[in-house]
Order: structure tokens, then sequence, then C-alpha cells
């Protein structure tokens, strides 16, 4: 929300609209995300006050927010789903306290084998976590009987696995008929392993990378045959680094996944991509909202495809400075995030692809009319090109610079007059400051949301940088401020100057301070929420 006037307004309704009724069971959801908003939350209300909640989404949770929710937690007992994002090692505190009577869906970040062990578990059906291990698979599906969706971001090996004769049939996830895994970075036994625990599985999606039996059609084949003799619904992208030494030997196990059982049996179609140094094979259309190319060469399908749409759910997409996106036949109609990045490579200037000659190949390929976030940390791009890209994307609100190119745009007054306009919300990686910080607020005149992060400063120009945003502080809604370094004095001062300031005009503010014990890296973050309306 833009505003703390606009937060308390929606914590008003939302206790009018969900407060306890003996008669009513209410499916309802709060999702809080930004500076203080949880522990402002829990100031203003008790969760007792909330019994029949159904649904609830706590992002960004601190230890001083789980410490309340410890206590409050309980006091929704007919809770069902739960949803909590939480980057720190309170997450097993705070998720041992949820009433799990009636929850059937939980998305946390880990889960601990402590919280499994309990038989109050064993009636979720739904389970989303971002990481987990191979080896504890068996213990999951143990205490999870009942689980029917199962999605898992990254799936690790805490130690090796050379014993399978843990897997037996009692242990088997007899009723999971979805399994996701974002990043399976392991050998294709091990992931053999697994589904010999999920006979029933009806979708599985799966992206690999690194080992080249994950690439084997002919051992997936006979994985299917002999333990998913459900399977209907197969996507998978797989990732092999050649380095230039296997390139034909990666081609021809590509080409296996053109056999009848794949194409004619399953209509499971592929397409596959080749670079200098890396290969993927992926089923169409592509599943996932990121796409990364980095410099293309070939590509081929098992039958014909629809250039237009095989990238149609790619939102987030990352391209080098060279010509690939010329060469690549895909479009890319619906990007909402770009990163652009620099190569290192080539070093023939008519081999770029943000130049005034070869532009135009990032028009034909990628849709700009829905791009809002356009990210040039890693790259300074010229004046004029980023010009072009401002004018073909209407929709743009966000940009990640850093300060040296930000300082590039002061001489191109239509640039600036665009930027002025468009952009919102504003992440700048930091390497130094400015003389006329006048003109950087006044570039970024229309900025609501400012996200700062530096490694140290290291000179005046730096410090006058950081300060400056102190007495510009009323013209955003919402700042965050980071840096990783080690001990510097000026950090020290800034942030300390920067929290004084929030608390001289009563603005809600969370100051995350560095833990010097854990890390030689220092790192502080500080989160300020203003609204000049309250005073």
């Amino acid at each position: 929300m833009a505003t703390i006037a606009a937060f308390i307004g929606a914590l008003l309704l939302l206790y009018i609209v969900f407060r306890p009724h003996p008669k009513v069971m209410y499916y309802a959801a709060i999702a809080m995300d930004a500076c203080g908003q949880i522990e402002l939350f829990l100031t203003f209300f008790s969760l007792n006050e909330f019994s029949n909640l159904r649904s609830l989404s706590l992002i960004d949770l601190q230890e001083d927010d789980g410490i309340l929710l410890k206590s409050m937690l309980p006091l929704i007992p007919q809770l069902r789903c739960c949803h909590l994002v939480i980057f720190d090692d309170k997450i097993n505190d705070v998720t041992s306290a949820l009433p799990m009577s009636q929850l059937r869906t939980l998305s946390v970040s880990k889960l601990e084998f402590d919280l499994m062990s309990t038989n109050q578990i064993s009636s979720i059906t739904k389970l989303t976590v971002n990481y987990y291990y191979c080896n504890q698979l068996n213990y999951l599906f143990k205490y999870m009987p009942m689980l029917k969706y199962l999605h898992i971001v990254k799936l690790n090996l805490n130690k090796p696995m050379n014993n399978i004769s843990y897997i037996t049939n009692d242990n088997c996830a007899v009723y999971l008929k979805e399994l996701i895994i974002d990043d399976f970075q392991h050998q294709f036994v091990y992931f053999q392993m697994l589904v010999k625990q999920t006979p029933n599985l009806k979708s599985l999606i799966i992206s690999a990378s690194i080992h080249k039996s994950m690439i084997d059609a002919n051992a997936w084949e006979n994985l299917i045959k002999s333990s998913l003799p459900y399977l209907n619904n197969f996507m998978f992208k797989f990732e092999i680094y050649h380095g230039g030494q296997e390139h034909n030997d990666i081609i021809n196990m590509f080409k296996q996944f053109q056999s009848d059982f794949w194409q004619i049996q399953h209509h499971w179609d592929t397409v596959y991509v080749l670079d200098i140094n890396f290969a993927l094979i992926f089923t169409t259309p592509y599943y996932s909202n990121t796409y990364e190319l980095i410099w293309y060469t070939d590509s081929y399908s098992n039958k014909p495809v629809n250039y237009f749409n095989v990238h149609d759910k790619v939102t987030n997409l990352k391209l080098y400075d060279n010509l690939s996106i010329n060469k690549y036949p895909y479009y890319f109609s619906n990007v909402t995030e770009l990163n652009i990045t620099n190569m290192g490579w080539p070093s023939n200037i008519n081999d770029h692809l943000l130049n005034e000659g070869n532009i135009q190949h990032l028009k034909e390929k990628v849709n700009l009319s829905k791009l809002k976030h356009l990210d040039l940390a890693s790259y300074h791009i010229k004046t004029s090109i980023l010009l072009q890209i401002l004018k073909e994307s209407p929709q743009l609100s966000e940009m990640t610079v850093d300060t040296d190119l930000i300082r590039s745009f002061f001489d191109n007054r239509e640039l600036c007059e665009y930027l002025s306009k468009m952009i919102k919300t504003l992440r700048i990686i930091a390497c130094h400051g400015y003389h006329d910080m006048e003109k950087f607020h006044e570039i970024f005149s229309s900025v609501e949301k400012l996200y700062c992060g530096f490694v140290r400063m290291s000179s005046q120009n730096a410090w006058d940088f950081w300060i400056s945003l102190i007495s510009h502080i009323s013209k955003f809604s919402a700042i965050s401020i980071w840096n990783i370094s080690t001990a510097w004095i000026y950090e020290e001062k800034f942030f300390s100057q920067l929290q004084d300031e929030a608390i001289k005009r009563n603005l809600i503010f969370r100051l995350i301070p560095p833990d010097r014990d854990k890390n030689r890296h220092i790192q502080t973050k500080l989160q300020i929420w203003i609204d000049e309306k309250m005073d």
C-alpha cells in the first residue's frame, strides 16, 4: 500500500468484514510485505479477533513479528491455508505454533524435521517449500501421507545417497498427483529414487541442470513406463554445459526425445536450443516465466511450432549484449521485466545488440509494450538507446541502475523528461555520488519507492549522495537502503542520521543492524515508510 493512511483504512475494513461471527466461516487472506506492516497490524488487532480466518499470508516476517505471532497463531483454529515467507532462522518457531488440525495448504521457505515428526501435519494435502533434501523425502511422505500437491523450489542433497533400501511401500505418497521441482541439480538416479514413492503421479514439472544423465531420453522412457503409469502431463527444461566439447553427443541425446513414445503416444513435443557453451531442451510451450538467452547458435523443434507463442509464459527475460536475439527464432510477447547485461565480448562494436544499427532486432523479437521493469545494473547503456526503449515501453515504471549510469543521463534532456514522468520505482546500485544532487532529484521527480544498495561509501561524494536523501525524504512513500561491507565510519554515520530523521518525522521504520559475529562482511538494512499526510 502506498501510504500509512491507506493501510490503516484497510485494517479497519478488514476488521469490519472479518470480525468473528458465531455462524459464519470466512475465507480471507492477510498479506503484508512493507516496512513494519505486520507489527502495525498486530498493534491494532490480535488474531483471536479473527477466529474464523481460513487463509493467512505473512511476507517478510522478522524476528520481532515471530515472537508476537507465536502466541497468537493458536487463536485461529479454523485456519486451512497458510503462506509464510521468513528469511531468518526463526521459521520453525512460527511454523510450530500454527494450528494444524484444519490446515490443508502450507507454503514455507523451509520445513524442519522436528515439525514433521509430529502427527499434527498429517492433514496437509498441498505443500510448497523453497528448500528441501532428497534424503528426507521419505520422512515427508511418512508424516504427510495425504499430500496431493508438492512444489519444491530447490531440491538438494545434504549427504550422499548410496542406499535405496530405506524406500518402502509404507512411505509411498499414494495420493500425490502433482509434483513440481524448480531446481534439481543431481544425477538421474536420485530422481528415480524419488518417483518410486509416487506411483499415482499424474503431473510432473521439473527443471534440471548440470548432470548429463538428466537428458537421457531412454532412461526417462523406462522410468515412466515402470514407475509413472498414470503420468499424462509432463513439462521439463533440462540444461547442460558442454563447453564446445560434447556438442554433437548432446544433440544426439536431444534427438532421442523425438521417438514415437514422446511425439505420438504422449504428444510431449520439444525444442532444443544451443549456444557456444550450453544446451537447453524444453517441452513446448515453454512453461517457465523466466528465460536467459546467452549466446544463441542454433535451435531445432521436433515438429512445426508457432514461433509467436512458444514463450508466451515468459515474463522475465535476460539478454546479453550480442546479436543472439536477432538469430533466435522465437518471439517474446509478454515480457514485463527485461534484464540486459554485458557479456564481456564481442569486441566488434557492430556485434553488439544495443547500438544504433541493431536496436531494431530487440524491438522485432521482444514486445516492449508490456515492459514494467528494466534492469540495467550490469550494463552501461547509451542514452540514445535507452530513450528508444522508453518510447516503446508505455508501461515502464521501474528501473534498476548504478550511479555511474545515472550520471550519463544528465546531458540528455529528452531522456530526463521521459524518466521524470515514467519512473515510479528506482533501484540503485551505488558506486559513487554526484556533485549535482538537485539534478538527480529532478530527473527522478516521480519516484515513490527508492531502493539503494552499496558496498561501501568511499568518497565524500558518495556520502553527500546518501545524506541528500534526508532533505528529500518527503518525496518518497518508501525507502529501503542496505549495504554489505566491512566496518566503515561513513555507513554508521549515515544510518544513524537517517534513523534519527525518521524518528524526528514520526515515520515508521525498521533497522536491521549488522551481525558482526556471523560474517566478516557486515550487512545493514534500513527501511522507512513515509506518509507526510499523517502529520
